[in-house]
């Protein structure tokens, strides 16, 4: 119990001292004093502080008072106002100056001269000029590192001016619109100017004129503005249209456009559009060049576009590019035009330095036109060509001595007249030949001018008479040669004789002797001085055989001329007569050699006849042999044939009857 009284007691004295301090140290709100950095004041006024903004704008409003200073952020409901004849100074701190009024208006209005610190914000202003600041006629306004934001007006969303203008710091005139998303930042009446005081912020500058500049020069100021005109930038205080950054081109033409369509011609069709490098469109003067290659079918074209800085911009556009159709076209006669004849191929035309033929095209433009497309690659060098002429001419039906040609390239024709010459044949130049014919034989006489023309006839006589060549002997003949056209249409009289020889071939060439005959023939015939002799020799020499073969008759044959050996005659054929003792014997040929021996030659046996094939006939002695023994022969095979079967029977008979006696 004395325990619980004692804690009671120590509590109460505690309480008591509490109560103590408290009186001595907090006296109550009625007694204390109110110093200007007192948290609760909203505002001061040169160093009075104000709890009330009303309060201290009315005590800034009075003649004497100076500066207006703000210890936090402060909403007003109506623009604040400096008249004329006032010089005020706003310090804004680190806060923010708010109109908010359903009635909008400017945040503030400068009649007389105002200089708004920073680095806080004015904002919320709506006006229809100055929504942020608007400065009157008399007004002198300076921005000291302070931000205007966040306000709306046609004219000078941030700040309207038709008075003065100060930026200085780090002051910003930014993010104001004029109510339809357009920047509408700092509006300078015309003649105005911005005076920089080291100003190094940002700032927005509605455009009025791009003649003149709207900031002053001060070498300290580096601050940087933007046009609120995206048509233009600001740069070094003056106004200047904004750069070309890209281009669109689009090509509007109706007309016919080819290949060799001047790209120039095409700058009226096609229609150019910038942007700037503000995202809107670009006002300044614009040029444009086009260039690349025009091709038949879609073809783009590069559009290079200039601004009023020299910038460059890009695009292309799509061109349809048609094929060049061919109109007309004209045959092209040279200078000396080639000889044509009843019978020349219509290429004569053409050739060498023949005719040439021009077709005038839908481009307007005249080109050669070809007959293949190799030629037009190599004159023309243009691949959509493919129009290639083709002629038909008649040089056989004429009037006048002309021919109608007719010139042919795709969908389109012409006609011209060609002349057409005779045929005049220099015989002085023909080459006349001799000719030769196998007695009997026929013989064309234009085979005496082979390279005679059509429509002139040889007329051939022998001593005055037709040429008869059927009825001649082998022999050489002098022949007498004349012309006769027949066509005088196409061919010229020819009135030059010539004088020839024709030579009658023999067919074979014969020798008897002793009732042996010999023949010889040749291919093409025998010319008719060559002479055939053969000699039975069989006595003269000796015959060396083996075997059964014995010599029955030896031949010297030999071929001449005019006595001589003829010694490389060509292939021969030699026929030769057998014996008659020997006709019905089996005979074998042999050509006799300069050594004596002999080698078999290959003879084809007709009837009574041997006939071979000889490379030479200078003296050649051939041997006939014929089989001696072939009937001994026989007979001894017939009788060895017998003696065996007789002998296999006897053995096979003995063979038996032993056995017989052995089973026995």
């Amino acid at each position: 119990m004395l325990m619980k009284h004692t804690v009671i007691k120590y509590a109460l004295a505690a309480g008591c001292a509490l109560l103590l301090a408290g009186a001595v140290f907090c006296p109550p709100p009625a007694m204390r004093s109110v110093s200007a950095d007192d948290p609760q004041n909203v505002a001061t006024v040169d160093e009075m502080g104000y709890t009330s903004f009303g309060e201290a704008l009315a005590a800034w409003q009075e003649e004497d008072a100076s500066t207006l200073t703000l210890s936090e952020d402060v909403e007003v409901a109506e623009t604040i106002e400096i008249k004329a004849g006032e010089t005020k100074t706003l310090d804004l701190g680190t806060h923010t100056l708010t109109l908010n009024s359903e009635e909008g208006g400017s945040v503030l209005k400068v009649e007389g001269t105002l200089t708004v610190n920073g680095p806080g914000t004015l904002t919320g202003g709506s006006a229809e000029q100055g929504g942020g600041i608007y400065v009157g006629v008399l007004g002198n306004l300076t921005l000291n590192g302070c931000t205007v934001s966040g306000n709306t007006a046609p004219q000078g969303g941030g700040v309207f001016v038709t008075g003065k203008l100060t930026l200085s710091g780090d002051a910003v005139v930014e993010d104001n619109t004029d109510g339809n998303g357009g920047d509408s930042n700092i509006f300078l009446s015309s003649g105005n100017k911005i005076n920089l005081n080291g100003f190094t912020g940002r700032a927005g500058v509605t455009v009025i004129s791009t003649e003149e500049a709207f900031a002053a020069e001060d070498e300290g100021s580096t601050g940087v503005f933007t046009s609120d005109n995206k048509s233009y930038v600001a740069e070094g205080g003056k106004l200047k249209t904004a750069p070309l950054d890209s281009i669109t081109a689009e090509y509007r033409g109706e007309g016919k456009v080819f290949p060799t369509t001047p790209l120039e011609t095409l700058k009226e069709d096609v229609s150019v559009s910038g942007i700037n490098v503000n995202g809107a469109a670009y006002t300044g003067q614009l040029s444009f060049e086009l260039s690349g290659t025009l091709r038949v079918g879609p073809s783009e074209v590069t559009v290079t576009a200039s601004g009023e800085g020299e910038e460059t911009a890009y695009d292309t556009v799509t061109v349809p590019v048609e094929k060049p159709v061919l109109v007309s076209i004209e045959a092209i006669a040279p200078e000396y035009p080639p000889k044509i004849y009843f019978d020349s191929p219509s290429s004569a035309l053409t050739s060498g330095d023949g005719y040439t033929f021009k077709g005038v095209y839908s481009d307007g433009n005249s080109r050669t036109v070809c007959a293949t497309a190799e030629e037009t690659a190599q004159k023309c060098g243009e691949e959509y060509i493919t129009d290639f002429y083709t002629l038909s001419a008649d040089f056989t039906t004429r009037e006048n001595g002309k021919a109608t040609v007719t010139v042919t390239a795709g969908s389109v024709s012409a006609t011209f007249l060609v002349e057409v010459s005779k045929y005049v044949v220099p015989l002085s130049e023909e080459e006349v030949s001799e000719q030769s014919v196998i007695e009997g034989g026929t013989l064309d006489t234009r085979a005496f001018v082979p390279s005679l023309p059509a429509g002139v006839e040889i007329v051939a006589e022998l001593n005055g008479a037709p040429l008869d060549v059927s009825a001649l002997e082998p022999d050489v003949y002098e022949v007498k040669l004349s012309f006769l056209v027949t066509d005088s249409e196409n061919y010229e009289e020819i009135a030059s004789v010539f004088n020839t020889r024709l030579t009658v071939l023999r067919r074979q060439l014969t020798y008897e002797e002793n009732g042996a005959d010999f023949s010889a023939t040749r291919s093409g015939g025998l010319p008719p001085a060559w002479r055939l002799k053969a000699e039975d020799v069989t006595r003269a020499v000796t015959v060396k055989l083996e075997g059964s073969l014995e010599a029955q008759a030896v031949y010297e044959i030999t071929l001449q001329e005019k006595g001589v050996v003829v010694e490389d005659p060509g292939t021969i054929t030699v026929s030769l007569s057998v014996p008659e003792e020997l006709s019905d014997k089996q005979i074998t040929l042999f050509l006799m050699n300069a050594d004596g021996t002999l080698s078999e030659v290959k003879a084809e046996r007709e009837e009574n006849r041997l006939v071979f094939k000889a490379a030479s006939l200078s003296h050649a002695r051939y041997v006939i042999a014929v089989e001696t023994a072939s009937r001994v022969y026989l007979i001894l095979s017939i009788v060895f044939g017998v003696a065996c079967v007789l002998g296999a029977a006897a053995l096979l008979f003995y063979l038996v009857v032993k056995r017989k006696m052995r089973l026995r």
